[in-house]
């Protein structure tokens, strides 16, 4: 009975972040599907998703061993990476929430003013729309006709809905991370009825 503290937190640990190393993969995943089959892709949104899977993992595969090793000084710094992703999640998941129609718009046509004349006719195609917020003086693509909708008017529902379930998603998670800082502070603090001396 008295290794049941100590085995129950190890191993919640443990589970904590062979889930975050699966949500890892899975990102990396993704990201790779994007690459190869998207028609029309963001290299940067591209290159941030592959670094949120590459930080997440090995941040994973730290507390992993950690919990497995009882390993105090990289449970210190597991606990510190976790608390970086817990404050930057949670900022990010509660901007995205916040986020108001005038704002995501602004965000929108600064990233469509931004592209390329060859970028903006494969999103034209891809999404058979014709300019951002207006049409006049716009090359539209050949399956547009005279009613053609301009890409805003095609993306800002999908967007809001988007924003809203990312940041819903990431806040769920940064409380996954919340407590996984908490089993880390206490396993820490857990000697190993193994060992005499669990502080290596």
């Amino acid at each position: 009975m008295a290794n049941f503290p100590y085995s129950c937190v190890r191993n919640s640990l443990g589970a904590l972040n062979v889930l975050y190393m699966i949500i890892g993969l899975v990102i990396l995943g993704v990201a790779g599907y994007a690459r190869g089959v998207a028609k029309f892709t963001s290299l940067a949104a591209l290159g941030a998703l592959v670094a949120v899977g590459v930080i997440l993992l090995l941040i994973a595969i730290i507390g992993f061993v950690a919990a497995i090793k009882h390993h105090q000084i990289l449970l210190f710094m597991y606990m510190i990476f976790m608390s970086l992703l817990f404050i930057i999640d949670f900022a990010i998941s509660i901007a995205a929430l916040a986020l108001n129609q005038q704002q995501q718009k602004d965000l929108l046509s600064k990233a469509y003013d931004g592209l390329t004349p060859e970028d903006k006719t494969a999103l034209h195609n891809r999404l058979k729309c014709c300019g951002f917020n207006n049409s006049t003086n716009i090359d539209c693509p050949s399956s547009c006709d005279n009613s053609c909708k301009t890409c805003y008017n095609v993306v800002k529902e999908p967007i809001a809905l988007a924003l809203k379930a990312g940041g819903g998603v990431g806040l769920f998670f940064s409380f996954t991370f919340f407590l996984a800082i908490y089993f880390a502070r206490q396993f820490r603090n857990l000697k190993d009825p193994r060992s005499s001396d669990s502080f290596l």
